[in-house]
């Protein structure tokens, strides 16, 4: 059985705003895409996965440069103590993987993947996988 990560059931307070621009939809989109892979949305990882997909989104080549300028961005937007957005993002990801993310995650993807993928693999996954809808 082949899933549509598009038809999966989601259930966010996040899809009961109104979306009026552009930049809403984007995050809408990118909450869309986390709730898929089974993020659960209270934890701190959460936002800052958005805000660093929504960053990567907008230069790609920030996932070139993720210590020096994707994590600090990403610390300074979510008003995140230094240091802590990888260790955030890895929670996240542990998870996303123990509560079934993975299936979603490589159909995001379109490989399979063996082991959990490192923050910045994680982001560059849904961040492609948004830029190919």
């Amino acid at each position: 059985m082949i899933l549509d990560i598009d038809t999966l059931p989601l259930k966010s307070p996040y899809f009961l705003k109104e979306v009026t621009s552009m930049k809403d939809i984007a995050s809408q989109d990118i909450h869309r895409a986390l709730l898929a892979v089974r993020a659960n949305s209270t934890l701190k990882g959460f936002d800052q996965a958005v805000c660093a997909v929504s960053l990567v989104i907008q230069d790609e080549d920030l996932l070139k440069r993720v210590t020096r300028e994707l994590y600090p961005q990403v610390e300074k937007m979510c008003g995140a103590p230094k240091g802590t957005v990888e260790r955030n993002l890895r929670t996240l990801i542990s998870q996303c993987w123990a509560d079934g993310g993975k299936i979603p995650l490589e159909l995001m993807a379109k490989r399979e993947l063996e082991e959990k993928p490192k923050p910045v693999q994680f982001i560059e996954i849904i961040a492609v996988h948004l830029i190919r809808k």
